[in-house]
């Protein structure tokens, strides 16, 4: 009776695990880059996205961390660091040119997307420009930067060649607990259905 009863056990235990890794959130992605735009200018730091795979909009980031560096002279440098707690996404359509893999971040610089995210001043953000009336957007298909001066006014800002621009992941999403333990809790009954259908294996008459 238990060998009848172990293979529809582990198919309920099985298609459980399925629906419930179906019904859980995908794991948070976070994506580290280091860029230079110009010379004597940079941008680095991480972007973390919900961890949706595919064409993401602003919805889908949900946190970031980028320094902005301006060195402007050998002994003088302009830094900013731009924080979700001190800044935003402002004035972005990301019009289907921003790819989430599992590994990377592609912005695609020909399109006419834009993702701008500034600081709570206005003078200091970083930006991917593609369409050319957007304010920041000193040249289109771009990517900007701006660090306000502490020793003057003027905001400074940089561009990267066009192209397309990759940002190559941190961290990579993991299976959750629960999914890791269904799917262990069926392996283990495939395992001792096995075993079940080896033990009561009739055994073969001898020959006469």
């Amino acid at each position: 009776m238990l060998k009848n009863f172990l293979p529809g056990l582990v198919g309920i235990i099985v298609s459980q695990a399925a629906i419930v890794a179906s019904t859980i959130p995908a794991a948070a992605i976070v994506y580290s880059f280091d860029r230079t735009l110009d010379t004597g200018v940079s941008v680095s730091g991480v972007i973390e996205t919900d961890g949706f795979i595919g064409a993401i909009d602003t919805a889908n980031v949900t946190d970031w961390d980028i320094d902005v560096t301006f060195v402007l002279s050998p002994a003088l440098s302009v830094s900013v660091n731009l924080l979700t707690s001190n800044s935003a996404i402002d004035n972005s359509d990301f019009q289907g040119n921003f790819t989430a893999t599992a590994s990377q971040l592609l912005w695609n610089f020909n399109g006419s997307g834009s993702f701008l995210i500034v600081g709570n001043n206005k003078e200091n953000f970083w930006g991917l420009c593609g369409d050319p009336s957007l304010s920041f957007c000193s040249v289109a298909n771009a990517e900007h930067a701006s660090a306000s001066n502490p020793f003057g006014t003027t905001a400074l800002a940089s561009n990267a060649s066009n192209g397309t621009g990759s940002f190559v992941a941190a961290e990579a999403a993991v299976p959750e607990p629960a999914t890791l333990g269904l799917f262990g809790l069926g392996l283990a009954g495939l395992g001792l259905a096995s075993r079940q259908r080896r033990t009561h294996r009739p055994e073969s008459p001898e020959p006469i």
